[in-house]
């Protein structure tokens, strides 16, 4: 089943009564989407007598056990009380030893846990209420707790984070308006393979709805703070960012990796006031040498120096410089006019010359590679409904750039009726005929253009077709 960048695939259900329970079984074999894999999951166990057991487990490829989580859970008049098997946990092919009698009771007069106790090799995770009562404090503790003990779980080609845990939470009022204090320390943060650094994170919720905040992130040369308050019933800010660096290489890995083979770092203030809806953002960033390559386009630039003021019209570039790794720059003039920051109006100039759009190397993961090379003169201005672009668009003679269409990977689908007579009138098989998958729309209506776009005589284009077979299109003026 596909949806988008969402598959499932191989499921299967199977529900039987024997041995006078219910007894039901669920397998998928991958659950994919953009972000994240799972593999060969497996949900069993039986229903009797008020009384669910369950066994869930995901397995690698050599069907051995990755992650496992056995107990039960019962009915206990109004109250379900949910409990782990004492060798009912494995987290990344590691047993985990379960305290015996662990207990997690859930009712209308609250939540109570006691002696929920998770350890192994001087990890721990401890959930135990203040009281033997519904609803008492609830006291939250980790002890050198190995975030990519979880991230394993999802990973899909890179694990989305590493680092360790130590800190304590006590929740209280779980039933009613919650309130909370949490002192958490996570110390060698890796993300997406970038290191972070050590991220200290203080947030307290004394009075229901408001949240204090003190976070600070420290270590791999990089000193950040966030402290304020949001206002969950007004969904207002009262923040301050205090950028006094935070490491292009650090950026690299919240980006997910979208930017790569990063240098330098940003500084910067930033004030961050308003409601959801409609923040206000004042204050500056700058970039301080910074460097970075865009993974998709192959685009590479440097020495990037300038700043991006945060003001009540907007975001403002004033002679904003991008520079190519051979030093030419791309100057962008203006304005991103926003109240939202989910709508934007344009009030921009950008002018280059000679500037590398996309300087890479050929490879196989590339939608585009080699030199597109470049002079502009343009105007932007509308909004994201309509974009409004004039002015002169010139392809420069150092350009020799290939474009890859998107390829399709021929599989064998079947080993029977490799060929087949069909009614084509057949209604029946027509209604059965449905795209691959579903494709996202964008809001952008259309496109106002009125650009005077000039070709090189010794530039050279190249669209490849086809990788398996080398198929592809080249462009360039014949000389005279």
């Amino acid at each position: 089943m596909l949806y988008g960048e969402n598959s499932i695939e191989n499921a299967t259900i199977k529900v039987t009564n024997e041995n006078q329970a219910l007894q039901y079984n669920l397998y998928v074999g991958r659950l994919k989407s953009s972000s994240f894999a799972l593999n060969k999951i497996g949900i069993a166990g039986d229903v009797a007598n008020n009384i669910i057991n369950y066994n869930i487990t995901t397995k690698d490829e050599k069907d051995v056990t990755q992650f496992l989580i056995a107990g039960n859970a019962k009915s206990l008049n109004d109250i379900t009380e949910i409990s782990l098997n004492p060798n009912g946990l494995k987290l990344n092919y590691t047993d985990w030893t379960v305290s015996e009698n662990n207990r997690i009771q859930i009712g209308k007069n609250g939540i109570l846990a006691d002696n929920f106790r998770l350890s192994n090799a001087g990890s721990e995770i401890l959930l135990q209420s203040e009281s033997q009562t519904a609803n008492a404090p609830l006291n939250v503790s980790l002890k050198d707790f190995k975030i990519e003990t979880i991230t394993e779980l999802i990973k899909k080609d890179t694990v989305l984070a590493r680092g360790t845990i130590n800190g304590t939470a006590q929740l209280r009022d779980l039933t009613k308006k919650m309130t909370f204090t949490s002192d958490l320390n996570i110390s060698d943060l890796i993300v997406y393979g970038s290191p972070v650094g050590n991220l200290a994170v203080k947030v307290n919720n004394t009075s229901p709805n408001l949240l204090n905040a003190n976070i600070a992130l420290s270590g791999n040369n990089n000193d950040v703070k966030i402290f304020g308050d949001y206002n969950t019933s007004s969904s207002t800010f009262d923040l301050n960012m205090a950028i006094n660096q935070l490491q292009m290489k650090s950026v690299q890995g919240f980006s997910m990796n979208a930017i790569t083979n990063t240098e330098g770092y940003l500084s910067g203030n930033l004030k961050i006031t308003g409601t959801t809806a409609k923040p206000n953002i004042l204050g500056k960033v700058k970039f301080n040498d910074a460097g970075l390559e865009i993974a998709k386009t192959g685009s590479d630039f440097r020495k990037l120096n300038d700043e991006i003021d945060f003001t009540s019209r907007g975001i403002e570039f004033n002679d904003f410089k991008i520079n190519d790794k051979d030093g030419n720059s791309l100057k962008i003039d203006g304005q991103v006019l926003t109240q939202t920051y989910r709508d934007f109006a344009f009030n921009l100039d950008v002018n280059a010359k000679d500037f590398k759009v996309v300087n890479s190397e050929k490879s196989n993961e590339a939608l585009m590679y080699g030199v597109l090379s470049i002079d502009a003169g343009l105007r932007i201005r509308g909004n994201l409904d309509l974009p409004k672009v004039d002015g002169r668009l010139a392809v420069t003679d150092d350009t020799d750039f290939t474009f890859v269409l998107p390829q399709s990977s021929p599989t064998l689908q079947e080993r029977e009726g490799i060929v087949e007579f069909i009614d084509q009138d057949q209604v029946a098989l027509n209604k059965t005929i449905k795209a691959d998958s579903i494709s996202s729309q964008t809001r952008m209506k259309g496109m106002d253009v009125n650009v005077n776009i000039e070709l090189s005589k010794k530039a050279k284009l190249s669209l490849l077709i086809d990788k398996a077979n080398g198929d592809f299109v080249k462009l360039q003026e014949k000389p005279n």
